[in-house]
């Protein structure tokens, strides 16, 4: 049975509550004191101490880091002016985009500095994801969980899975990795669903027909070529709902000024933690007068609905 727009915009908006709860530690009306608390985790998680390549291309991570911040530059912006309940709800589909693009563009400038290989493009991004977080401690969950056909990595040690979650519990300290989990898990299943849809349709062109049914063997290879998911590859599937496939979903689904406001605010946190873990460790690569001169450039174009906000709200948290 199809979803409405209301059911779908009640699971996503839940998995990205439960992805913040996650990543603030459980701190929601202070975010200063939940990114001193995530600054705490980075350093516990030994992230910094892992050693860097020694041939950074500082241009292109200059380029990169930069991006993200002009991207948080325009989330921020767009949500000083826009108030009204009517634009927030228009808005948040913009919103889950630019979260999206805040991780393709850290991933990028975390991937020159442990010498991989650029990436990009939407795959090559989400493989140097995985390959990047799944080596983190699970300290820095929730960017260091992932799952495949084998389950779940990366789950701190104290906690369970509940596999059998419904989307819309609530969430707070017991369900929100379980929620987390689900959306790693179903946008897996939504991606085996798509690959199985693409087979039979490549083997009913080549046998000139019109339905074809695939075998257990042809099945199982299929599922074993789809990469683990991760928190990039569930904010890409949720960027390309939002784009495509049910872009009125966000706007039409809330039932109140609240639900959509606090979808804004959620993406908003999630934004700033990943940036701050992904500065700290530039800051660490780079050395400080490097990062200092960067954040001083950005500083000093800034425009005044912006001040106070970006790589400046954290920069005394890192140093």
């Amino acid at each position: 049975m199809r979803e409405n727009a209301s059911q779908v915009f009640r699971t996503h908006s839940n998995y990205v509550s439960a992805i913040s709860f996650i990543a603030t530690g459980g701190i929601l009306d202070n975010m200063d004191d939940a990114l001193n608390l995530l600054a705490y985790r980075v350093y516990e998680s030994g992230c910094l101490n892992f050693e860097y390549t020694k041939k950074i291309n500082i241009d292109d991570l200059h380029h990169s880091i930069n991006n993200a911040w002009g991207i948080e530059a325009l989330f921020k912006t767009e949500n000083s002016i826009i108030n009204e309940d009517d634009l927030i709800r228009l808005s948040n589909n913009w919103c889950i985009v630019q979260a999206y693009y805040i991780i393709y563009y850290t991933t990028q400038a975390l991937s020159i500095i442990y010498g991989h290989q650029k990436p990009v493009t939407h795959p090559q991004n989400q493989r140097t994801y995985y390959q990047i977080w799944s080596n983190m401690n699970h300290i820095l969950v929730p960017w260091s969980v992932t799952y495949d056909e084998n389950g779940y990595k990366n789950i701190p040690d104290i906690q369970l899975v509940d596999d059998h979650i419904h989307s819309w519990t609530k969430v707070d300290e017991q369900t929100a990795l379980s929620i987390y989990c689900k959306a790693l898990r179903t946008t897996r299943d939504e991606f085996i669903d798509e690959a199985l849809a693409k087979r039979r349709d490549r083997l009913s062109a080549k046998r000139d027909q019109k339905s074809v049914k695939l075998s257990d063997v042809d099945k199982m290879k299929t599922i074993t070529r789809i990469r683990p998911t991760s928190l990039i590859n569930y904010l890409f599937r949720l960027k390309r709902r939002t784009s495509y496939e049910q872009a009125s979903a966000f706007a039409t689904g809330p039932q109140n000024e609240y639900q959509s406001k606090e979808l804004r605010d959620n993406l908003s946190f999630i934004i700033q933690s990943t940036l701050l873990v992904t500065e700290f460790i530039i800051s660490k690569a780079l050395g400080e007068d490097i990062y200092i001169d960067w954040f001083r450039q950005l500083n000093n174009i800034k425009s005044n609905y912006i001040k106070n906000t970006g790589p400046e709200s954290r920069f005394e948290i890192i140093f």
